[in-house]
């Protein structure tokens, strides 16, 4: 294995120059990475362009008709990107329970817009996001151009508590809702109880597990690092048969 290295440090970061195979390059990108962040700088992809991913990985479309197209996201603390692994599993699994092809998406607290381009990807009708973030909603107006996803795409500037309130669910009639707010936002009843009817899945990200909620059946909950994803289903609650014996009246048959 012959590696030929020449590491220097300027004003632009370290940069590592090597000969070798696809191993010893991945674990060059990792020590630019580790080395880059000790000495304050931001990583970069393999186009040089930042990223807030780590070891130097975009987020991507998982799959779909946009596979593998790049996702943009603001810098920052305001945002909370879910990571390509974790949406790979998402939606996985709602494809294993046919709940994305043709489904209206409902994308709260959307940030760069991530979960609702993954499921237009795979086939969802249409999708709106609110967010309140200003330069969030730049990036997703932006990733829906770019990923040539603008006519299904609406955005809505919003406080989430704020427009569920006003009935913005229940005009829109969404059948697939994905929720990532901040980890310390903890209104879910009140976030549940104003979706419509309409509404067939619910799914979640939170920073704990979360408790079956009343009127919700849970699909399927998993942790991911410190990251909990729960899929929600609206209970269904079986007729029951009046006892007929409780009154004294006689079943008759024929």
């Amino acid at each position: 294995m012959v590696r030929l290295w020449n590491e220097r440090c300027d004003a632009r970061g370290p940069t590592v120059a090597f000969a070798g195979g696809p191993r010893e390059r991945q674990i060059v990108r990792r020590l630019r990475f580790v080395v880059g962040r000790s000495h304050g700088h931001q990583p970069t992809d393999r186009t040089g362009s930042p990223t807030t991913t780590g070891y130097g990985a975009p987020m991507r479309i998982v799959a779909g008709t946009a596979r593998g197209r790049r996702i943009e996201a603001p810098e920052g603390r305001t945002t909370r990107p879910t990571l390509d692994r974790v949406r790979q599993a998402i939606f996985n699994a709602l494809d294993a329970r046919e709940m994305v092809r043709g489904a209206v998406v409902l994308d709260l607290f959307g940030g760069s817009g991530a979960l609702a381009f993954e499921a237009l990807s795979r086939g969802a009708t249409s999708a709106t996001i609110v967010e309140q973030d200003r330069a969030a909603i730049q990036f997703v107006h932006s990733n829906s151009a770019a990923l040539g996803f603008a006519s299904q795409v609406k955005v809505v500037r919003s406080d989430v508590t704020r427009w569920l309130d006003g009935g913005g669910a229940a005009a829109l009639q969404p059948t697939l809702v994905l929720a990532d707010p901040p980890y310390e936002w903890n209104q879910w009843p009140a976030l549940l109880a104003a979706l419509p009817a309409s509404v067939s899945c619910v799914v979640v990200e939170t920073g704990f597990a979360f408790d079956e909620p009343p009127g919700w059946d849970v699909l399927r909950a998993q942790r991911y690092g410190g990251t909990v994803v729960t899929m929600l289903a609206p209970a269904i609650h079986e007729a029951v048969a009046p006892d007929l014996s409780a009154t004294g009246t006689d079943e008759v048959v024929g």
